[in-house]
Parts: C-alpha cells; sequence; structure tokens
C-alpha cells in the first residue's frame, strides 16, 4: 500500500510539471500570434499610408507644425512642450496612435493599426523631387503587444507623371 501512495505521488508530480510545461507553451504560442498579428497590421498600415502618398498635388504642411486639413500628415519636425522633435516620436511617447485626431486609424474588430506621414525637408523649396517617412504602429492580440514600421518615400514629379519609390523600411519596434 506504501508502494502504491509514493507511484500515485509521483504521478501526480509529474503530471503537474507536465501540465506548468503546456501552460507556459501555450503563453509562449500566444504571445507569438499576437506579435505576428501586430507586424502584419503594421505592414498594412505601411501600405495605407504609401497609397496615401498618392498625390498629384503635393499637399503643403502649415508652418507652425500643428495639423492641417490632412489627418495625419506632418513637417519633419513638430514644435512640443519638450522642444523640437519629430512627430512620430511625439505621437508614441504620449501614446497618440489610437487617437484619430493625430493619426490615420484602422479598427478592425477592435484591433488597432495607424500611421502618419512626415514631409522630410531634404531638398530645396519648390523642387520636383519630394521625401515622406510613413510610420505605422500595429497592434496584436493583446495592448501591450505592438510594432512600430517606418518607410522613406521618394516621390518625383515628371512632365509625365509622378514616379514614387521606397528608399528604406525599418522596423523600430
Amino acid at each position: 500500500m506504501l508502494l502504491t501512495l509514493v507511484i500515485v505521488s509521483i504521478l501526480a508530480t509529474v503530471s503537474i510539471i507536465g501540465m506548468q510545461s503546456t501552460i507556459q507553451n501555450t503563453r509562449l504560442v500566444q504571445s507569438y500570434h499576437s506579435y505576428d498579428l501586430a507586424v502584419q497590421r503594421a505592414e498594412t498600415a505601411i501600405v495605407l499610408g504609401e497609397k496615401a502618398l498618392n498625390i498629384e498635388d503635393f499637399f503643403t504642411v502649415n508652418v507652425q507644425s500643428k495639423l492641417i486639413e490632412n489627418k495625419g500628415m506632418y513637417a519633419q519636425s513638430v514644435v512640443t512642450n519638450s522642444g523640437l522633435e519629430t512627430a512620430w516620436r511625439f505621437i508614441d511617447q504620449q501614446n497618440l496612435w489610437a487617437d484619430s485626431n493625430y493619426a490615420v486609424v484602422q479598427r478592425i474588430a477592435g484591433y488597432i493599426s495607424s500611421y502618419i506621414i512626415e514631409e522630410l525637408r531634404m531638398t530645396e523649396p519648390l523642387s520636383e523631387v519630394l521625401y515622406f517617412r510613413v510610420t505605422a504602429n500595429g497592434q496584436g492580440f493583446e495592448k501591450n503587444t505592438t510594432v512600430i514600421l517606418q518607410t522613406i518615400v521618394r516621390i518625383e514629379k515628371f512632365p509625365t507623371g509622378i514616379e514614387k519609390n521606397r528608399v528604406s523600411w525599418l522596423k523600430i519596434q
């Protein structure tokens, strides 16, 4: 009887360890799926932001670097309480990615992806070549699972039309 009790306790211990391992593996898989979804949403937002740059008349950003009629479009630097910084850093630090006053937001089944566009001042004024930084944020299953992607897009205006090229791609977070 004592031998049976020892064997049952050993089997119970082994099964508890097995359950803990299964629970941990399940959490890892869920975390991976949440991260993968966040990457997919950020990539989708990047594509939407780049498509929004399909412009015939180039938009203008006001001098004070405030929001303009084209929602989610900023100058290269914006004036904040802490000084001059890039718009995407300000929005990320203030956690404004889900605020449609600051970013172009898509909500699908409760999950969020959003993007902003910044006009980069890398050329002479009135030049036919413009550069834009598109920054996108994707959210996974969990609100703390987010991915931030950035692209730099070069747009050149020709007499025959506009040519748009992605210059770089960067995963920030």
